[in-house]
C-alpha cells in the first residue's frame, strides 16, 4: 500500500489525485457492492456451522467496509442472536437498522427484504414467548 486507495502516486505527487472520483466508473461504489453481495455468503457457513466468531468477523468487516448498508446489520443481528446476545440485538435492530438516519431528517423507510426479515424474526421471537 503505497497511500489512500486508488490515489494514484504519479497524480498525487504532480498536484492531482482521486480524479478516479469523476472519470468514469467509481470503483470505490463497485467494491462497497460486492462485499455487501458477497458478505452474507461469507457470514452464513460458518454461522450454519456453529464457528460464530468467523461469522462474527465476516459480518463486522462488511459493517466496517458498507457502514450505510443495511445487510450487514442484519447479518451481524442473526450472529449477535446466535450467539445469544440479545440486548446487542434490540440494539442492532432499533438503532443501526430501524431507526438510523444518515442525516438529521427521518429514518428513511426499511426496504421490504429488511422488513420482511425482522417481522419474521419478530414472529419467531412471539411464538417462543408463547
Amino acid at each position: 500500500v503505497e497511500g489512500r486507495p486508488f490515489d494514484a502516486p504519479v497524480q498525487r505527487r504532480a498536484g492531482g489525485g482521486w480524479t478516479w472520483l469523476v472519470d468514469g466508473d467509481r470503483l470505490d461504489e463497485h467494491a462497497v457492492v460486492a462485499v455487501v453481495d458477497v458478505a452474507p455468503h461469507v457470514v452464513t457457513h460458518p454461522h450454519a456451522t456453529g464457528k460464530l466468531a468467523a461469522a462474527r468477523m465476516a459480518a463486522e468487516t462488511a459493517a466496517m467496509a458498507a457502514p450505510f448498508e443495511e445487510i450487514p446489520r442484519l447479518d451481524l443481528a442473526a450472529v449477535a442472536t446466535a450467539e445469544g446476545r440479545h440486548a446487542e440485538v434490540r440494539r442492532i435492530v432499533r438503532d443501526e437498522i430501524a431507526n438510523r438516519t444518515d442525516d438529521e431528517g427521518a429514518p428513511p423507510d426499511l426496504a421490504a427484504r429488511t422488513e420482511e426479515i425482522l417481522q419474521r424474526r419478530a414472529d419467531r421471537l412471539g411464538s417462543r414467548a408463547s
